[in-house]
């Protein structure tokens, strides 16, 4: 089944990130323009059919966001979702797979203020783990950041800083 986005306007560097979640399968266009210019989008097709069941709009647009840059997907349910130029130091949005809906939002924790430093362009899952790189952060020396212990839904964490490499633990309440 060959499946292309049928607006070539509308196209965006589409299939430029892909990701598989069961019999789903997540195909980003982060430079498609909606409302700003190369804001992005990420779209659900069903594996076997091609059917589009989704398009998932970028939560905070504005141009040159390019969301949907990079997706991971946790326990074929949860979308992990990269948007490394969103204003002004990146971010990565958390999404649920059975009602498309925004379930966390992961912003650089340790922005430097200029140009963006690319956080949420390269991102996976590790285990329980969220891990986000920021390879522009700090000069182009880069930063990783893992958001440990992490359960798909909105958590309180904490930034414990380790060189170029920062560990976030979710607090525990008392």
């Amino acid at each position: 089944v060959k499946t292309s986005y049928e607006d070539p306007s509308m196209g965006g560097l589409f299939g430029y990130a892909i990701a598989s979640a069961g019999d789903k399968v997540l195909i980003g266009a982060f430079k498609a323009n909606g409302a700003a210019s190369e804001e992005g989008v990420f779209h659900v097709y069903d594996a076997d059919s091609g059917v589009l069941l989704q398009t998932v709009p970028n939560p905070h647009p504005a141009g040159g966001d390019w969301f949907g840059i990079e997706i991971a997907v946790y326990d074929d349910r949860y979308a992990l979702v990269g948007a490394p130029r969103d204003s002004p130091n990146g971010a990565a949005y958390l999404y649920d797979l059975e009602d498309y809906s925004l379930l966390a939002e992961f912003v650089n924790p340790d922005p430097a203020g200029y140009d963006s430093e690319r956080f949420g362009e390269n991102l996976i899952w590790a285990g329980d783990a969220v891990v986000i790189s920021a390879w522009r952060d700090e000069g182009y020396e880069g930063s990783v950041y893992i958001f440990e212990g992490f359960v798909p839904e909105p958590a309180t964490l904490l930034l414990l800083p380790l060189g170029g490499l920062a560990v976030l633990r979710k607090k525990r309440r008392k």
